[in-house]
C-alpha cells in the first residue's frame, strides 16, 4: 500500500457510447458490493529533483485499508435495422478509509484518510439510419459526483475537502455521402462545473460551457489513397471564482493514408487542440494532496495549445506469418505554467507560478513478429523510446530538463501439442533525467530487467498453469526479486473448481525505482506470504 494516502481533486471518467450490436432488445440490472480489508508495509525514499540540492524524504509505513463499495447499473437496449437505442444508468457509493503508522525521518506519524464517493450518471445513445448512405446519431450523458474527504496531516491537524463535479454532454452527428466523399457534421454542447470546499469555510469553483461544431470530410479511392480533414470550431465560456472569459478557437486536423500493396500501408497526420489546465491545478485553495504534500494554484485561467503530429508504417502478411509496425509521434504543449517547489519541515510544497514553459514529447515505437509452423512457434520483439523535454523552477530560475525512457522486449511462444504450451518474455527498461544546461547535475540512470516464464498443461478437463517472474536492476541498492504462482483448474459444462497458490516460494519484498518530472522514487513493498485460494463457480 502507498505510504501517502490522500483524497482526490480530479475528474471522474465517463463512459463512451456503445456501438450497435446484432438485433436485440432487452433490459439488464447489475448490482454489486465489495468489502475488502488489506494491510501493507512499505519503505520509500523520494528525491525531489525539482528542488535545488535534491532533498530526500524517507518513510516507513504500516497501513490498513478498508474498501466498502456498492454499485448499481441498469441498462435498456433496442437494436433494429432502422434504430439503435441504448440507455445506461449507473450509480456507485464508496465508504473507504485507510489508516497508517509512519516513521518519517525517525519520527512517528499517524495517517488517516477517509475518501468517500457518491456517483450518479446516465448515458443515452440513439442512432437512426435514414437510408444506406445517410444516418443520424444523438448522444447525451449526465453525471453528478460528490467526493467528501477527511485527511489527517503531518501536524495532527485534519483537512476536510469536499469536491462536487457536475457534467452534461450532448452531441449529434449527421453523416452522408456526396460525390464519392463521406461528409459528417458533429455538434456538441458540453457543460462541467467543479466546486471545492476546504474545511467547510473556503470554497472555489470552475465552470466550463462549450459549443463545438465540427465539419469533416473523408475520401478514398481504389488505388489505396485515403484523405481526411476536419475543423472543429469551439466557442467556450470559462468561469472561475474571481475570473471569467470567453474564447473562440478553430482546431484543425488532417490525415493521409496510402495502401502501398496488399500487405503494407503508411499514414500520417496532424491536429491542433486548445484546452485549459484542470481545476485541481489552478485553484488557489492550498489543499493537501497527501499528509505531507501541499498543492496551490494561482486562481487564474491558463490556456494551453497542443500540436500533435504522427506517422506510421505497417506491414502484415498472414500467409507467411510476418508482421511489422513502426510508429512515430510528436506532441508539443505551449503556455504551460510551472510550479515553484520547496521543502519545509518534511512537507513538500508546490505553488503554481506565472512562469510559462513548453512540454514536448517525442515517441518512437516498433515491433516485428514471425510465426512458424513447426511446433506452432512465434517470435515477437520490439520496443519504444520516449524523450520528454520540459522546464522546472529551481530557486525561481527556469531550468531545462529531458527525461529519456527506453524499453525493449523479446517474446517466444511454443505450442508443440494441443495440451502443452510454453511462453517466455524478457523486457529491459531504462530511464534517465538529463539537465540540458549542466550535465554534471544529471540524475543516475535506472535500468530494470524482467523475465517471465509461463508453462501451461491442458489434458482433458484439466488446466495446470505455472508462472514465474524474475526482476533485477543495475542499481546495487535494489535486490533481485523472484515471484512464482501456480494453479490447477477442473471444468465441466456447468461448474469449475480451481486451486491457486500465489507467491509460491514466499518472496518477502519487491524493490523498484521510478522517475518523474519532479522526483526520483525508490520503494520497498513488503509482500504477503504464500496464499492459497480455492474457487468454485457454477453456471445456472
Amino acid at each position: 500500500m502507498a505510504s501517502s494516502i490522500a483524497p482526490s481533486l480530479s475528474n471522474t471518467p465517463t463512459k463512451t457510447a456503445n456501438s450497435p450490436s446484432p438485433c436485440q432488445k432487452g433490459k439488464r440490472l447489475q448490482p454489486s458490493y465489495l468489502y475488502n480489508h488489506s494491510t501493507g508495509k512499505k519503505y520509500n525514499k523520494t528525491v525531489y529533483t525539482n528542488i535545488l540540492g535534491k532533498p530526500a524524504i524517507e518513510e516507513e509505513t504500516e497501513a490498513n485499508s478498508y474498501r466498502n463499495e456498492a454499485n448499481l447499473e441498469l441498462q435498456y437496449k433496442l437494436n433494429s435495422n432502422k434504430n439503435y437505442i441504448c440507455n445506461t444508468f449507473r450509480s456507485s457509493f464508496h465508504w473507504n478509509h485507510s489508516g497508517a503508522e509512519t516513521l518519517l525521518g525517525g519520527n512517528a506519524v499517524k495517517q488517516y484518510v477517509r475518501p468517500h464517493k457518491t456517483f450518479v450518471g446516465d448515458d443515452l445513445n440513439f442512432l437512426h439510419n435514414i437510408n444506406k448512405h445517410s444516418s443520424y446519431k444523438f448522444q447525451v450523458s449526465s453525471s453528478y459526483t460528490y467526493l467528501p474527504s477527511l485527511l489527517q496531516l503531518l501536524d495532527n491537524q485534519t483537512q476536510h475537502l469536499d469536491v462536487t463535479i457536475s457534467k452534461l454532454n450532448a452531441s449529434t452527428t449527421f453523416r452522408h455521402k456526396l460525390w464519392g466523399m463521406k461528409i459528417a457534421y458533429d455538434a456538441q454542447l458540453n457543460y462541467k462545473k467543479e466546486e471545492g470546499k476546504l474545511n467547510f469555510t473556503t470554497s472555489e469553483y470552475m465552470q466550463e460551457t462549450q459549443a463545438l461544431l465540427t465539419p469533416s470530410i473523408s475520401y478514398s479511392n481504389a488505388s489505396g489513397l485515403s484523405l481526411s480533414a476536419s475543423a472543429s470550431m469551439n466557442l467556450s465560456r470559462y468561469d472561475l471564482t474571481h475570473d471569467g472569459r470567453t474564447r473562440f478557437h478553430i482546431m484543425p486536423s488532417a490525415g493521409v493514408q496510402y495502401q502501398l500493396n496488399a500487405t503494407s500501408d503508411i499514414q500520417a497526420g496532424y491536429r491542433l487542440s486548445y484546452s485549459v489546465m484542470p481545476f485541481h491545478t489552478i485553484t488557489s485553495l492550498p489543499y493537501y494532496a497527501s499528509y505531507s504534500s501541499q498543492i496551490g494554484g494561482n486562481g487564474k485561467w491558463n490556456d494551453l495549445a497542443t500540436h500533435v503530429g504522427y506517422a506510421s508504417f505497417k506491414y502484415g502478411d498472414p500467409v507467411i506469418g510476418l508482421f511489422f509496425n513502426m510508429n512515430g509521434n510528436y506532441s508539443k504543449t505551449l503556455h504551460q505554467k510551472l510550479y515553484d517547489s520547496w521543502l519545509t519541515n518534511d512537507v513538500y510544497h508546490a505553488q503554481l507560478s506565472d512562469v510559462e514553459g513548453t512540454y514536448t514529447t517525442k515517441t518512437l515505437t516498433g515491433n516485428i513478429s514471425k510465426a512458424f509452423g513447426m511446433g506452432k512457434m512465434s517470435i515477437d520483439m520490439g520496443g519504444d523510446a520516449m524523450w520528454i523535454d520540459y522546464s522546472i523552477l529551481q530557486q525561481r530560475e527556469k531550468v531545462a530538463y529531458q527525461n529519456r525512457f527506453f524499453m525493449g522486449y523479446f517474446k517466444l511462444s511454443v505450442m508443440p501439442s494441443t495440451f502443452f504450451a510454453i511462453e517466455e518474455k524478457s523486457t529491459l527498461r531504462y530511464s534517465k533525467q538529463v539537465n540540458k544546461q549542466d550535465e554534471s547535475l544529471n540524475g543516475e540512470s535506472l535500468r530494470t530487467d524482467q523475465h517471465d516464464l509461463r508453462l501451461l498443461l491442458m489434458p482433458g478437463c484439466w488446466e495446470i498453469e505455472w508462472t514465474n517472474s524474475l526482476y533485477h536492476s543495475t542499481d546495487h541498492h535494489v535486490d533481485n526479486a523472484y515471484f512464482s504462482d501456480a494453479s490447477i483448474t477442473y471444468s465441466k459444462k456447468r461448474y469449475e473448481i480451481s486451486l491457486r497458490v500465489s507467491n509460491l516460494f514466499g518472496t518477502k519484498k519487491y524493490e523498484y525505482h521510478q522517475l518523474s518530472d519532479s522526483y526520483m522514487y525508490y520503494a520497498v513493498n513488503y509482500l504477503r506470504p504464500r496464499k492459497i485460494l480455492i474457487n468454485i463457480a457454477f453456471n445456472l
